[in-house]
């Protein structure tokens, strides 16, 4: 395989990795909405402040999502030039960090409920 079409697959990859962990704080974002508005609501929040914490709590993991959308993306470049075992190494941690805050939040949810 030449140069330059070893280069194509690999920055190629490097991005699909990228999509899928931006993909995966996406769903990590929406399940710590709703994560947030249960904890608040089972602690007692009245219907005045419950759509302000929601609200808020929404911008910060929103601001966290994008924060981590963009050091993933500046770590999977780096990885991505070194070599494809150790890009997908990071994305397997990465990755299993999102998708055990999944399943984390989702048994404290059915804890409250």
């Amino acid at each position: 395989m030449s140069e330059t079409v070893r280069k194509i697959w690999q920055f190629g990859g490097l991005y699909l990795l990228w999509l899928i962990s931006a993909a995966l704080g996406v769903a990590d974002l929406l399940v710590a909405r709703t994560l947030l508005r249960a904890v608040a609501f089972a602690l007692g929040a009245d219907r005045w402040s419950l759509p302000a914490i929601e609200r808020f709590g929404f911008l910060a993991f929103g601001i966290f999502w994008l924060a981590l959308v963009y050091v993933c993306e500046a770590i999977y470049e780096k990885d991505a030039a070194v070599g494809m075992g150790r890009l997908v190494r990071r994305f397997a941690w990465v990755a299993g960090f999102e998708v055990g805050f999944l399943v984390l939040a989702n048994v404290v949810l059915l804890l409250i409920f």
